[in-house]
């Protein structure tokens, strides 16, 4: 739950942490965004167009950015039968990866968006790119996010 809260409602994770007895409405705004995130992440999921590669498994989403990394990781734990799982929101210029073992996906992620202009995050078993600042109206001009998860593909 923190760590949907820290993506969704930063102040209720961080006042939900620190209250050694929480309730009322702090218990009830938390469970809120909790149920809210898991509800867009499996409404995103039921939509995907999913994709099996070599060595991964590509999930082609509408979802926001705090929401792609919740469907990459539903992808890899319960519908992946390779060792990665990425959700891609192609509109918004954004993946999102998750591995089964620490094989360097922040590292690779923050490599791939580097060398994109673009951001990279992540830890050794999951990460994300981020290649559209919100700025592009003119769908020519729209970050390459295919280009993105090859590299990604590749540098896994």
């Amino acid at each position: 739950m923190l760590d949907v809260l820290a993506r969704e409602a930063p102040g209720t994770g961080i006042a939900l942490a620190l209250d050694a007895e929480p309730g009322g409405d702090l218990e009830a705004a938390a469970l809120d965004a909790w149920r809210t995130h898991g509800l867009t992440a499996h409404r995103a999921l039921d939509a995907a167009t999913v994709g099996r590669h070599d060595g991964c498994v590509v999930a082609r989403v509408d979802a926001s950015a705090s929401v792609l990394p919740t469907v990459a990781r539903l992808v890899r734990d319960f519908r992946s039968p390779e060792p990665v799982a990425v959700a891609v929101d192609e509109a918004g210029g954004r993946l999102a990866a998750a591995a089964t073992d620490s094989i360097g996906v922040g590292d690779a992620c923050r490599s791939v968006a580097a060398d994109l202009g673009g951001d990279g995050w992540g830890t050794a078993d999951r990460g994300g790119i981020a290649l559209d600042d919100g700025t592009e109206t003119d769908r020519e001009d729209a970050p390459d996010v295919a280009g993105a998860l090859a590299a990604l593909r590749e540098a896994l």
